[in-house]
């Protein structure tokens, strides 16, 4: 590398990373006028915001790098304050640039998360047959403790949409109010929005959620589907899965000495019921160096019509799409429609805790990641 006089690399060698755009074949303007701050305030870091601010009048597309120490306050603050903006941020903490064995193996995945938040798409999988707008459903509701009970004080459902090819395609908020009732009817209002919006495109729709949804709920989405599917003449399918992660199941595998199961091995457990291992050994390289999670429990809650969408098709953009990870190239292997859903209820219940303000969801780009 050519240096100058003084000892340094030339300007435009010393702010480059030639890697970026040989990865996502784009090339990042990186800014030459770091903002450094005098401290980690709320007042400081909405200092930087005013600048970021100024600095997107020109209409290109900013996202602010934050170096930070390790300290879970002065993150949540510059997130929730900067993704209020709609504005979505990548933060690195000083830990990891003071490392360079951890920053080498990190670097490609904060580029990753960069080009994902300034609206680029790094992949896509192979879809299923068909084309179906999978709707991942979670709900962060603030609770209220008095006098030692506990009582939700505000509700708040989104849904984090992908197509089955792991694309992504907006956040939106389904619910939100303080009385369950209003909340409910809210819910149920904004989910035949979306409906309304879809049905025409896709030819499956699909609800992963993380709870179990109420039976007239079901009801009333799936007369939604069956309404939009017979205003537009297209056949639209419906089904809803439950996912959960933390479920009380295990298995071995006999077949090898580690005892561990394939990657996309399925137990059924009966009558649209299943174990599925989304990480596990490969048939050709079953040497374990690291530890695997284990299955996740799915059950198929509604399908609708008779002939509805096949279980193997419900399986496998599951399994599709616990490939198409956003955040990260060696990150936690889980469908993104529900494992990014958990990210954001778990930010907007620290959001709650701490009176922060809360995002405009729909607005921008996944700011969450």
């Amino acid at each position: 590398m050519q240096q100058t006089r003084a000892g340094q690399p030339p300007e435009r060698l010393r702010f480059s990373f030639p890697g970026f755009n040989a990865l996502f074949k784009c090339e990042p303007n990186i800014s030459r006028e770091p903002v450094i701050l005098p401290d980690l305030s709320q007042a400081s870091i909405e200092q930087a915001l005013v600048r970021t601010k100024c600095d997107m009048k020109t209409g290109d597309i900013i996202v602010p790098i934050l170096v930070l120490p390790p300290e879970d306050n002065c993150y949540l603050i510059q997130k929730a304050l900067f993704s209020h903006a709609k504005v979505a941020t990548q933060v690195c903490t000083l830990r990891v640039l003071q490392d360079e064995n951890l920053f080498k193996w990190s670097i490609a995945n904060i580029a990753l998360q960069v080009f994902c938040k300034a609206g680029g798409h790094p992949w896509k999988v192979h879809p299923t047959s068909g084309k179906s707008l999978i709707i991942g459903i979670s709900q962060s509701h603030k609770l209220l403790e008095v006098n030692g009970r506990s009582s939700v004080s505000k509700y708040f459902a989104f849904s984090v949409m992908t197509d089955n090819s792991g694309l992504f395609q907006k956040i939106r908020v389904l619910g939100e109010g303080t009385e369950q009732k209003s909340y409910i009817e809210e819910l149920r209002r904004n989910l035949r929005n979306v409906l309304e919006h879809n049905a025409e495109d896709f030819e499956r729709i699909v609800i992963h959620t993380s709870f179990k949804l109420k039976f007239e709920e079901m009801d009333a989405i799936e007369r939604i589907v069956n309404e939009m599917s017979n205003d537009s003449g297209v056949l639209c399918r419906f089904a809803v899965v439950k996912v959960n992660h933390r479920s009380r199941f295990f298995a071995v595998n006999r077949g090898v000495n580690s005892l561990v199961p394939y990657e996309s091995t399925r137990v059924r457990l009966g009558p649209r019921e299943y174990l599925v291992w989304f990480e596990g050994i490969y048939p050709d390289k079953k040497t374990v160096n690291k530890v695997f999670p284990g299955p996740t429990h799915l059950q198929i809650l509604r399908v609708s019509g008779e002939n509805g969408i096949p279980d193997e098709i419900l399986l496998q953009d599951l399994v599709n799409l616990s490939g198409a990870n956003w955040r990260g190239f060696n990150a936690k292997s889980a469908p993104v429609s529900v494992f990014y859903c958990h990210l954001v209820a778990d930010l907007v219940h620290s959001f709650h805790e701490r009176g922060l303000p809360l995002p405009p969801v729909e607005d921008i780009r996944p700011w969450f990641l």
